[in-house]
C-alpha cells in the first residue's frame, strides 16, 4: 500500500537509497522518478568496494565493444547530479 500511494503522488518522488536495493529498496526504486543510490558497500561482504557508477561501468562496456542502449551524455548528466547531492 505505501508504494502504491508513492507512485500516486501528484509531483515528482526524487528517491536517496542507501546500501544494497534488494526486496523493499527495488520496490523503492520503482516507484520514484528519480532513485539515487548513495554511497556503500555491501554489508554482507566486508571488503568490498561499494558502489559502482554506472557511467564508468557504461564506459567500460563500450570500450569492450559491447552495445549498452544508454546515452553516455544523460549518464554524465545523472553522475553529476549524484556527485552534488553527495556533497551536501
Amino acid at each position: 500500500q505505501m508504494l502504491r500511494a508513492l507512485n500516486e503522488l501528484p509531483k515528482p518522488l526524487v528517491g536517496r537509497l542507501q546500501g544494497q536495493a534488494f526486496g523493499g529498496g527495488v520496490g523503492m526504486a520503482c516507484v520514484c522518478d528519480v532513485a539515487i543510490g548513495v554511497e556503500g558497500g555491501c554489508p554482507y561482504a566486508p571488503g568490498a568496494a561499494g558502489n559502482v557508477a554506472t557511467e564508468a561501468v557504461h564506459g567500460k562496456l563500450t570500450a569492450l565493444g559491447y552495445a549498452t542502449g544508454l546515452d553516455a551524455e544523460v549518464l554524465a548528466e545523472a553522475g553529476a547530479m549524484a556527485r552534488a547531492l553527495r556533497a551536501n
